[in-house]
């Protein structure tokens, strides 16, 4: 495995990690009161924070070790592609799950169209890196 696939499944835990937080501070009615801010959304911006800021960090070890190449070029090619139909399958798989739940109603709550559009943004880092991990061992096929 590549320094870069390395980084790549460092990033893509942590963002996992950060989501499953997030989600159940999203979903439980007592985990807030325990995070240091009641609000879910500051707390929300607070952990879509703290995998930014590794990102960066990571971005900046990676850079300065390892140059970047057509093959890299290649792997970040099909992994965006890769994350690109997989947000919007998600995003249109909640919408049509939120317009059959709440049709009745006529009205979305506002705080599921919060969750949802963060949770697309998590799951779009999440998807980019591990595809990347797993484009870089399986390869493209063009390898000799």
């Amino acid at each position: 495995m590549s320094y870069r696939a390395k980084l790549a499944m460092i990033n893509s835990g942590i963002w996992i990690i950060m989501f499953v937080i997030f989600s159940i501070s999203f979903f439980s009615s007592t985990f807030p009161e325990v995070l240091p801010l009641s609000n879910y959304r500051t707390t929300t911006v607070i952990l879509f924070a703290i995998p930014n800021i590794s990102n960066v960090i990571i971005l900046f070890f990676q850079l300065k070790h390892e140059k970047t190449d057509e093959r890299n070029k290649k792997f970040e090619s099909i992994s965006s592609s890769i994350a690109a139909i997989t947000l919007m399958m998600i995003v249109f798989i909640a919408s049509m799950t939120l317009h059959i739940v709440y049709n009745g109603t006529g009205f979305v709550p506002s705080s599921l169209l919060w969750y949802v559009g963060f949770g697309a943004v998590f799951i779009t880092f999440i998807v980019f890196n591990l595809g990347y991990v797993i484009v870089s061992l399986k390869g493209t096929g063009y390898e000799s």
